[in-house]
């Protein structure tokens, strides 16, 4: 597997004749090979694009300690061209909360030290098959924890991980920075996982893209146009039935880490800056 380093070396823009102008991003997709077919450019200001977006909203799941908001400028705002998903360290009110209500086997909290956003386009779109791409720059703040992912339609339906689960980029912000991408899927009734790793260096605070190509017989997952972990379809069937054969939705979201993990309060407010999100089809 290649370093990080390496990875950014070969990656690395050409000068272009004439001139000092700054090469396109690297890693974008080969318009030879791909159509684009869904965007947000976010070439607009205020709340994301509700034609595009919805929220996720509460204590949603890994028992994270941030409350997700829905609508929220503090939280998720489009300014200068780019979707910023911040996390505050502030106390929020649940306004979902009962006393004595249980939902998932957990108590609900009545309150939050951590506010956040999710985004996901469920019920809006979802794709079988392309490239999903994104343009950002991790946060880099000591219990971070930014994603782009996505997760199958039936989801309500048949439930986690039967539905699978595509992670096409996690970064998590602890002394030793490891960005990961991972299939979850469900075989003879037991979860399953197939991930691959980068150990990256805090530079990783700058835009990078990252990007998925899943086809009929793989998925194959990128860092800056450099491939560092492919999964076979034929390897996520089970009992006949696969998972990642059926449509997904994306989810864009900037969690904390729960579980007992350290989160550096001092680094807040944290942002997970996206330059744009791009979905293609083979062409």
């Amino acid at each position: 597997m290649k370093t990080f380093l390496q990875m950014l070396i070969g990656a690395a823009a050409l000068a272009v004749v004439g001139g000092a102008q700054a090469a396109e991003p690297a890693g974008q997709a080969d318009t030879m090979k791909w159509k684009l077919v869904w965007a947000d450019e976010f070439d607009y200001t205020g709340l994301p694009d509700p034609k595009k977006w919805d929220y996720e909203e509460g204590f949603v799941r890994n028992n994270e300690p941030q409350y997700y908001t829905r609508g929220r400028l503090e939280n998720a705002r489009v300014e200068h061209g780019r979707l910023i998903l911040e996390a505050r360290k502030e106390l929020f009110k649940n306004p979902r909360f009962k006393a004595g209500e249980v939902k998932q086997g957990k108590t609900q909290r009545e309150s939050a030290d951590y506010t956040a956003a999710s985004l996901i386009t469920q019920n809006r779109a979802s794709w079988r098959y392309g490239r999903m791409e994104l343009r950002a720059k991790l946060p880099q703040g000591l219990g971070t924890w930014p994603a782009f992912w996505m997760l199958g339609t039936n989801r309500s339906a048949i439930g986690w991980p039967g539905c699978g689960e595509i992670d096409i980029m996690e970064f998590w912000a602890r002394k030793l920075h490891e960005m990961t991408s991972a299939v979850h899927w469900r075989k003879d009734g037991k979860h399953q996982q197939d991930s691959g790793r980068l150990n990256v260096p805090e530079s990783l605070g700058e835009f990078h893209v990252y990007a998925l190509e899943w086809n009929a017989e793989r998925m194959d997952f990128f860092c800056d146009g450099n491939k560092y972990h492919t999964v076979p379809l034929a390897k996520l069937d089970d009992q006949g039935d696969n998972a990642f054969r059926k449509p997904h939705y994306i989810l864009l979201n900037l969690a904390l880490e729960g579980r007992g993990k350290t989160i550096d309060d001092a680094a807040f407010p944290q942002q997970f800056v996206v330059d744009y999100v791009r979905v293609y089809e083979a062409k």
